[in-house]
């Protein structure tokens, strides 16, 4: 379509024309018929402009303030990752800087080199910090891969120690949250002060580091299969350790202290009140009862060693002429084609290898136990930054083969001190432990 402006000028040209006095009969029927096809043109292409200015009017005031992004081109998606289109596209030119130069990590070096992404970790001697977008898409895999942290209270740090304060309620025996009294007052009686009671959640952040060696052949001859392994592996072995850090085996001291240490988890020879076992080896419906009495969270999950299963599926209330099973097999809309969704008085079963075998002796992290229900909302993973890459093609430089190294810096700690004492009854907690039988 024409512009509007260059239609106008066709049109006064042609008027023009007809104002010739020379102009005879058939010539002036010609242009009469020709300017009023170009009028009717143009009335024509002015209401559509007209409608589309008006339309865009409508669409900017209906969207303004608004942030409308329709999608990224491959382009800016490259652009993010320094112009490799995958994590084996990276490594394989790390593994070209050995013998001559790659271009396109030269470039990413240098538009990298002195921004806060980069900032000294890039250097001459051969050290390559990997791309944000391909570190971040490998801690979100292990976030999903992994069973406790995803259920966690995450609290994103700014600084490597962060305090936050928490009511100190310990105790509902007497007082609400740590020293709220309510009083019936009579006329002109003074009104008797009270005030919560306060304590500090602190977190600092411990640096938990992956280094793995790949050999320059295999970066060479198949890289895409790099990007597959780092895909699989690398997010599974992370999230398996920070499973066994968060919930079993973590100390607390040069690392997050772990659900099962943590103080305010119920179980024997703590000084919370523990569960005692009603037999060795075995998981019976009173132990599973009495751990759910002591339980206090609504976001419940049992986590149990697979080796509990033969146990947990026998269990039943035993009524006069039937028994009413415990531990529920549902299915999805598959049918038993599908894998079971295990529930245990109506809360998920997660199998989990951290946990110790049933019927065994040793001790897994504080205690030895099979079975544990948890909360794990009440628990918080306070993580700075995002998770930091790099590649070193001089560190194993002698064995043919290109170091790349992981760090991620967070912590750990459960939002209770301790168990609470309720106003009637015996202590509860969000994290509930069955432990062996002495």
């Amino acid at each position: 379509m024409k512009q509007l402006a260059e239609m106008s000028a066709e049109i006064e040209a042609i008027e023009n024309q007809l104002d010739a006095e020379d102009l005879d009969a058939k010539d002036k029927e010609t242009l009469e018929k020709e300017l009023g096809e170009r009028e009717e043109a143009f009335n024509r292409a002015h209401v559509r402009e007209v409608l589309r200015k008006k339309r865009n009017e409508i669409l900017e005031k209906e969207t303004k303030g608004l942030d409308v992004k329709v999608g990224e081109s491959e382009g800016e998606k490259l652009e993010k990752t320094g112009g490799f289109r995958d994590k084996g596209h990276f490594f394989y030119d790390v593994w070209k800087e050995r013998s001559g130069r790659s271009e396109l990590l030269q470039n990413y070096v240098e538009k990298t080199v002195g921004s806060d992404e980069m900032n000294s970790r890039v250097d001459s001697e051969g050290n390559f910090l990997i791309p944000t977008e391909f570190r971040s898409d490998l801690y979100q895999r292990a976030f999903e891969a992994g069973i406790i942290k995803q259920r966690t209270f995450r609290v994103p740090m700014s600084a490597s120690k962060i305090k936050w304060p928490m009511l100190d309620d310990k105790t509902r025996a007497s007082t609400l949250y740590g020293g709220i009294y309510w009083y019936y007052v009579a006329q002109r009686s003074q009104l008797t002060q009270t005030q919560p009671k306060l304590r500090m959640v602190e977190l600092e952040v411990n640096d938990l580091a992956g280094l793995c060696y790949v050999t320059n052949q295999l970066l060479q001859d198949s890289p895409v299969s790099i990007t597959g392994m780092l895909n699989n592996i690398f997010p599974k072995s992370l999230a398996f350790i920070e499973d066994n850090v968060f919930l079993v085996n973590g100390t607390g001291v040069g690392q997050p202290k772990s659900i099962l240490r943590s103080a305010c988890t119920i179980l024997a020879g703590n000084g919370a009140g523990g569960i005692l076992r009603e037999a060795s080896g075995k998981i019976s419906l009173g132990d599973i009862l009495a751990m759910y009495t002591r339980f206090n969270g609504s976001n419940g999950v049992w986590l149990a060693n697979r080796t509990t299963l033969p146990q947990l599926v026998k269990l039943a209330f035993e009524g006069t002429s039937s028994s009413v099973p415990v531990f529920i097999q549902a299915y999805n809309a598959g049918g038993v084609h599908d894998a079971p969704q295990w529930t245990l008085l109506g809360l998920p079963v997660i199998f989990c290898e951290h946990l110790a075998a049933v019927g065994g002796t040793a001790t897994v992290g504080a205690v030895g136990t099979d079975l544990c229900l948890i909360d794990a909302a009440q628990y918080a993973v306070g993580e700075r930054g995002t998770m930091e890459g790099a590649a070193s093609i001089h560190l194993r430089f002698d064995y043919n083969e290109t170091a790349f190294r992981w760090v991620i810096r967070h912590d750990g700690i459960a939002l209770w001190d301790a168990a609470v004492q309720p106003r009637v009854g015996t202590t509860q907690s969000p994290f509930v432990a069955l432990p062996y039988h002495a």
